[in-house]
């Protein structure tokens, strides 16, 4: 089991900024040895996050154009009501969701 634990700071009424915390890795078995009943937890810091400071930090020593600040994960909500949601993140990626109570909508739910 994994779980990515996210922080969502609303940046503007159609803006969410997302800080990537850690994530928790739970081990029913280890190496194909079970645990027989207990569970392994390992919280894992989110090496992204390390990495792209490092890479605006050596940036901004070699004065590379372009580098100046560590970019913020986030997505911005395109629609917003009461059974759909279009939003678009900040890699342009564009998710529709939908309610699983809106009748409409059942056969494109997957």
């Amino acid at each position: 089991q994994l779980q990515v634990v996210i922080k969502a700071v609303a940046a503007s009424k159609t803006r969410v900024n997302l800080y990537f915390r850690y994530a928790r890795l739970v081990l029913t078995k280890f190496f194909f040895f079970p645990l027989f009943g207990r569970k392994l937890v390992l919280y894992i810091p989110v090496p992204a996050t390390l990495i792209t400071r490092l890479i605006v930090f050596f940036g901004r020593i070699f004065r590379r154009k372009g580098v100046t600040k560590v970019p913020v994960p986030f997505f911005e909500i395109l629609y917003l009501d009461s059974e759909l949601r279009v939003q678009r993140t900040g890699e342009s990626n564009l998710f529709v969701q939908a309610k699983e109570s809106w009748e409409a909508a059942q056969p494109l739910l997957l």
